[in-house]
């Protein structure tokens, strides 16, 4: 079980990357696409590092592809809000040079294919999960040490829409919107409707007396 808030996916240990070090594009300004990637709960450091993976051999020509692996980058660094947005135009990308720096920009062992198609399915997918059995993240944490929660988590409730759930600490209900690589915490201001069928082989773990809340997928491929 994780012990502090994460996910699986991201390594322990990063390369340190700024966006001054990645190759100029024309017409892209990247320290404002790396602050729209903080601003929407990502880490830019993160984004830099993933950018970078995947220019190594060269910015693509088309800026189309040029876009689709900022956007990828973005989604990789967190930014859960541009998902959707990496998801269509990584479909889009047919050169194999661009396609293998998509999967750099991912830092996924498996085809660009491949990982699309399960994604399509299964938004908590990446190649290496079996090997943490099941466990994708844990989310919140004690906010005394840069957490979310003054109090454990003691409920959590499948939402309707994908991703989702409602998580009650104390007196408090939150919205939990998560994926592979980002999450999303809300508090609401009343307690959220659960819908039962839609958490599926999906739930949330919650420990007594932890400030966690750890997200687990049952009979991972």
């Amino acid at each position: 079980m994780m012990r502090m808030p994460g996910h699986r996916a991201n390594p322990l240990r990063q390369p340190r990357t700024e966006v001054s070090e990645i190759p100029a594009v024309e017409g892209l300004d990247l320290v404002l696409a790396a602050e729209n990637v903080r601003r929407q709960g990502g880490d830019p450091t993160r984004f830099a590092s993933a950018l970078s993976a995947g220019f190594a051999e060269g910015v693509p020509s088309e800026r189309t592809d040029v876009f689709a692996l900022v956007s990828l980058a973005g989604w990789r660094a967190g930014a859960l809000t541009l998902r959707e947005d990496a998801l269509v135009r990584a479909e889009t990308i047919i050169e194999p040079a661009v396609r293998s720096a998509a999967t750099r920009v991912l830092d996924i062992r498996s085809d660009l294919h491949s990982f699309l198609q399960k994604q399509s399915t299964d938004r908590y997918w990446w190649p290496d999960r079996a090997k943490y059995n099941g466990i994708v993240c844990a989310i919140g944490g004690f906010a005394g040490v840069g957490g979310s929660w003054i109090a454990p988590p003691t409920e959590a409730l499948p939402l309707a829409e994908a991703g989702a759930f409602g998580i009650r600490t104390d007196d408090e209900w939150w919205r939990a919107d998560l994926d592979v690589w980002g999450v999303r915490l809300v508090r609401l201001s009343a307690p959220p409707t659960e819908d039962p069928d839609a958490a599926g082989s999906v739930s949330i773990i919650l420990e007594e007396n932890s400030y966690l809340a750890v997200l687990h997928v049952e009979a991972t491929p």
